[in-house]
């Protein structure tokens, strides 16, 4: 660092296109506004929301239809969950759900740690529009009706006519 400064160079090159891609964002940021901003994504949280209680899908209170499709928000309380990073436990393990949904284009993280095989962690971020939280839930309920036919077609037939 001392040998560049004697030689009146910088010591690091700033990420020029970094510094203005965050100027493009910011400035679009501030057309939109932040009350619309976080309308937005109060919105899009609740559509998730919504989407992973119902009762199809839920494991937490219901008995899961199977063992891939149940799905439980991690955080019950709905005053401490976030609306910007939702993370929900599939009780099957999430790898297959995460896979399925790279099919589609679609890229969704895995818990931290211990976790990381058993949740779901979806952004909902302002570059996410309402169209690609639709396409996610679609993609989700594929995945779900899929893991359900096939445990289904694997269940001995006296027990699929308890069904």
């Amino acid at each position: 660092m001392v040998e560049t400064s004697q030689k009146f160079q910088t010591v690091e090159t700033p990420n020029v296109l970094g510094i203005y891609l965050l100027d493009c964002v910011i400035k679009d940021f501030l057309k939109i506004g932040i009350r619309t901003l976080r309308k937005q994504t109060d919105e899009k949280a609740q559509m998730l929301y919504s989407f992973f209680s119902k009762p199809e899908y839920l494991g937490s209170q219901a008995k899961p239809r199977t063992a891939s499709s149940a799905y439980m928000t991690y955080v019950k309380n709905p005053k401490y969950r976030s609306n910007t990073t939702l993370v929900f436990e599939i009780s099957g393990g999430s790898e297959s759900s995460r896979k399925f949904a790279a099919g589609f284009g679609l890229i969704l993280g895995a818990g931290y740690s211990g976790f990381k095989k058993k949740h779901l962690r979806i952004a909902n971020f302002p570059a996410l529009s309402e169209r690609d939280i639709r396409k996610l839930i679609q993609v989700l309920e594929k995945y779900s009706k899929r893991f359900l036919i096939e445990s289904l077609v694997k269940l001995p037939s006296q027990e699929r006519s308890h069904k």
